[in-house]
């Protein structure tokens, strides 16, 4: 497709009222995500629009027992409430105004009932025993959409922040006109040199009237950009809707290299290094305010255990996965004050699958040829 967008004179778009919305699996939550939710706040802010309300929203427990099931993982997986648990710590070391803007919903699991679907494309593929049903983006979309109260005000629209990564599986959605019609595009860029899309955006990109490009980065599809190589604010004169897309610069300094995969990473290895002598992670993080404490609680366990015949290099191998930890774990918002929480979580992984999919059995979400199996 061909994207006619013509420049016009920055703020001349519609001035709303938005309720964030930023949503993913965060396994676990992180700075990052609360920050791309701010980040995103004040951008909009900027550009003389007004923020009611910043929601973070983790995926149903369905959609993590899927995904840890499909991928064979054994790396730790936080259940719905812990992970709004995690995002609630997170939210209060950011300060009293993300306490009075930001909030951690597991609207996903409260509302299952309407928004749970079966997905005979995407989980059946990868499950072909059964899966449980999940949350597609588009029905959270359409769910928030109607429910959430602030959208009934006239002029209050819904922000969806995804990063621009994310912006080739929207090409997927069915009717986006119809899902975006309370609500805008809110796209952060990402360290690349182009995004492509691999499927006609045509439906989706004409349910955009404006677009906001903070950042240059190309947007192409089969070889021809459609938008984000050039600054500015541009219209969509063949628009059928009249939603609007705002692109902007990717999170600064280290914060866009934050990642769930490293703090789970580093969890593990401080695990695995501390079980060869029988020594749990959880209780040396309860109750201390530094690093140092931590690691002086480390090594009181190794005189109680009596270690004289345990290898000084094993130990230090202990040490420095226990400090690695503690070092990553700040670096993604947790300090040692409440990283407790996000160590507690970790432990015993099966357990946390198997209580995921029991539920999702009890309440009538497993999808398969045949009945529900019994997870022990």
């Amino acid at each position: 497709m061909e994207l006619q967008l013509l420049p016009t004179e920055e703020g001349s778009a519609p001035r709303h009222n938005y309720v964030i919305c930023v949503s993913g699996t965060m396994n676990p939550p992180h700075r990052g995500h609360v920050r791309i939710g701010m980040a995103a706040a004040k951008a909009l802010e900027g550009e003389g629009h007004t923020v009611e309300k910043i929601m973070f929203i983790p995926v149903h427990d369905n959609y993590m027992w899927n995904k840890v099931v499909a991928k064979k993982d054994a790396s730790p997986v936080y259940s719905m409430a812990h992970r709004v648990e995690l995002l609630r710590l997170l939210i209060a070391e950011e300060g009293d105004e993300a306490v009075k803007r930001c909030v951690a919903s597991d609207h996903e699991l409260r509302e299952g009932r309407t928004l749970l679907e079966e997905s005979p494309n995407y989980w059946a593929p990868q499950l072909p025993d059964g899966y449980l049903k999940t949350v597609p983006t588009a029905a959270l979309i359409s769910g928030l959409s109607t429910s959430l109260p602030e959208l009934k005000t006239p002029g209050t629209r819904l922000g969806l922040v995804f990063g621009i990564d994310n912006l080739a599986g929207m090409t997927s959605w069915n009717r986006p006109d119809h899902l975006l019609a309370r609500s805008d595009l809110i796209l952060v860029g990402r360290a690349l040199p182009e995004v492509k899309l691999p499927k006609d955006p045509a439906p989706l990109l004409n349910a955009l009237e404006m677009f906001e490009i903070r950042m240059q980065l190309p947007v192409s599809f089969e070889g021809r950009v459609l938008f984000g190589d050039s600054l500015g604010s541009f219209k969509h004169e063949q628009a059928t809707g009249q939603s609007m897309l705002t692109l902007l610069p990717s999170l600064q300094g280290d914060l866009e290299n934050l990642s769930s995969t490293q703090l789970r990473d580093s969890i593990v290895a401080m695990t695995l290094q501390l079980e060869k002598y029988s020594i749990e992670a959880a209780p040396l993080f309860l109750g201390v305010v530094t690093g140092d404490e931590v690691l002086k609680k480390f090594q009181q366990a190794a005189v109680s255990n009596e270690w004289d015949e345990v290898p000084e290099k094993d130990i230090a191998e202990m040490e420095s996965a226990l400090r690695k930890c503690v070092e990553t774990m700040v670096e993604h918002g947790y300090r040692p004050l409440i990283q407790h929480a996000i160590v507690h979580g970790a432990a015993n992984p099966q357990a946390t699958l198997k209580r995921m999919f029991n539920e999702g059995r009890e309440r009538g979400e497993w999808v398969g040829a045949t009945s529900a199996p019994t997870m022990n």
